[in-house]
């Protein structure tokens, strides 16, 4: 039976499992994309999506975690640890942007800006309390929300700029067919 008085190890694990089955994802791409020798990390098993936001979601549970100090050091590990994986998978799902239509960017945009508003406000929170000691946690923050600002960047280019390849790409088409009759 699970002791209901300790349930921190149980988040903990929970967050471990999703953080593992997130790194899995990742693992695959980077091996499907040298295995056809891509030379960029396609989005095959890990996209931008609603599963995506779900396990970061989960995975930066003890990072966003404001009840309980965590003064010693593996615990700060913890939370330095959510924090860069957090930027990181952020960096890794940009290129999905590319295979979603308006409304899907949208919507997927909008839940990762609102987890990752909600991960940078829990840490200047912290940080002002006094929770966590050094300012590494503030670099990650800082660099997670330059990660989301180029991330809704690309997301505002990317249909009009699908729509001048696309366009580019019927133009040589048709110009190369032409010329082999």
């Amino acid at each position: 039976m699970i002791d209901s008085k300790a349930p921190i190890p149980w988040i903990g694990v929970y967050a471990a499992v999703a953080s593992g089955i997130w790194t899995l994802l990742l693992f695959a791409d980077t091996m499907h994309s040298l295995c056809h020798r891509k030379l960029w990390f396609p989005c095959r098993y890990a996209a931008l999506n609603a599963t995506f936001v779900a396990l970061i979601g989960i995975a930066v549970k003890l990072p966003m975690d404001l009840t309980t100090p965590m003064p010693g050091t593996y615990d700060q590990a913890a939370k330095r640890v959510g924090f860069a994986f957090s930027c990181a998978s952020t960096a890794h799902v940009m290129p999905s942007l590319g295979s979603m239509n308006n409304r899907e960017i949208i919507v997927n945009l909008t839940a990762i800006s609102m987890l990752k508003v909600s991960l940078a406000v829990d840490v200047i929170i912290q940080v002002l309390t006094g929770v966590i000691e050094d300012d590494f946690h503030v670099m990650v923050v800082v660099l997670d929300v330059y990660v989301l600002f180029i991330l809704i960047s690309s997301a505002l280019n990317v249909s009009t700029r699908k729509m001048h390849l696309e366009h580019k790409y019927n133009e040589l088409h048709a110009r190369t067919s032409a010329e082999e009759l």
